[in-house]
């Protein structure tokens, strides 16, 4: 038996994955591996396992990237995030899922493609990369869609590559960069060792064991900080105020991806993706105006581009289902059915609003 003691089953925690599952990028930050079999294990309970779709650009996403749309009368939507938006931890990651709901609406006889390229673990210094360098010199495009979650807009710019022993992580500012995998291994000393790789038959007997021990516990989410969803103190909703608190760099960024896609005619969609204690926060205190969707708005209302809220949705979701069904177990992650459910309404908002309508 591979566990001995109930109690040491219980003791096991963390991801594992059974190959290096990244390569570094020096645009993107990293890419995805194809056929990487992953599985996160918390308090003894396996929270997912799965091999995470990979497609031709090194994206969580089941068909490939073309660089060329096929028809004239083809809608592309390119999708910025992190790790809420490459969705590791389920089986379909939303932008496929809003690609599906898109296309099921054909009497608009339009061809809609939606292009996730999101950062896990990363925010606006890799959109910016991502947007500049990559998809704009090679990819027809025609919507941008922000999906803003948690501290994405000061994070530094992710370096990511994975070896045997597990993932090298490092966070840069945007003129550090390193250009090639060499210049990453040089500064290996430096970065952090992330996640546990294994082979694919030590994984395998790892989660065999857990799920014939299992032993699962209600899982409940009580306790969360309301600084963070207040915000701070004396903060103006002014484009000074975002400087002052994001800094003045953090705004260029921003301000060059919104000019970039205005100068194209790029429809651009700001959304703000919740963690599960602003849900819970949200149903228990409804009157309570949070801090992350309030600069969202604000985001959307500066730069003239429509704003998603992707906290207030979740206040039609019983709070029970929200636990039980919409968010991973002992995770920050959203699931399956919360990654659904932001994808359907995020797809009413675009039909609504006639976002692929001149």
């Amino acid at each position: 038996m591979f566990f001995s003691r109930k109690e040491e089953m219980e003791q096991i925690q963390g991801t594992l994955f059974d190959q290096p599952a990244t390569v570094f990028d020096p645009i993107l930050g990293y890419r995805w591996v194809a056929g990487t079999r992953c599985m996160r294990v918390a308090k003894g309970e396996v929270v997912y396992d799965h091999v995470m779709p990979v497609n031709n650009e090194g994206c969580h996403c089941t068909y490939d990237y073309e660089h060329k749309k096929g028809t004239d009368r083809t809608f592309r939507f390119f999708v910025l995030g992190d790790s809420f938006t490459n969705d590791a931890g389920v089986e379909i990651a939303w932008p496929e899922t809003l690609q599906h709901l898109l296309r099921g609406r054909s009497e608009y006889g339009i061809d809609v493609e939606v292009y996730g390229m999101p950062t896990d673990g990363g925010g606006l210094p890799n959109w910016y990369t991502t947007l500049h360098e990559y998809i704009l010199p090679n990819f027809d495009i025609d919507g941008l869609i922000i999906a803003d979650w948690g501290d994405d807009l000061t994070r530094d710019w992710v370096v990511c590559h994975s070896e045997e022993d597990g993932f090298l992580w490092k966070t840069v500012g945007l003129d550090e960069r390193p250009k090639n995998v060499e210049e990453v291994l040089a500064m290996k000393d430096q970065m952090n060792k992330l996640y546990e790789i294994c082979s694919k038959e030590h994984l395998a007997e790892r989660a065999e064991a857990l799920k014939a021990n299992a032993d699962p516990k209600p899982y409940d989410c009580n306790s969360y900080g309301m600084d963070a969803r207040i915000g701070p103190e004396g903060y103006e909703f002014t484009e000074a105020g975002f400087k002052k608190h994001y800094t003045e760099d953090r705004y260029d960024l921003l301000k060059g991806i919104m000019d970039s896609c205005k100068q194209r005619g790029i429809k651009v969609i700001y959304s703000v993706l919740p963690e599960i204690g602003d849900v819970m926060c949200s149903h228990d205190k409804p009157e309570l105006k949070q801090f992350h969707p309030q600069v969202g708005e604000w985001i959307g209302d500066h730069f003239n581009v429509p704003y998603f809220d992707g906290l207030k949705i979740f206040d039609k979701v019983e709070r029970e289902s929200i636990l039980e069904s919409y968010w991973l177990k002992y995770d920050g992650h959203w699931g399956q059915g919360a990654s659904m459910y932001y994808a359907i309404n995020m797809a009413d908002f675009i039909l609504r609003n006639k976002i692929m309508v001149e």
